[in-house]
């Protein structure tokens, strides 16, 4: 009971008020952390 085995239907995050949550896509990990640097 309760084993935890089965494959993730979703994913959730716990974003308290206040905070800035962005996504982004069709780009590398290093362009996007560049960016976020350039802001």
């Amino acid at each position: 009971m309760g084993s935890g085995k089965g494959s993730p239907e979703y994913w959730v995050a716990v974003v308290k008020p206040g905070r800035i949550l962005y996504e982004m896509g069709g780009v590398t990990e290093n362009i996007a952390r560049r960016k976020w640097v350039l802001g």
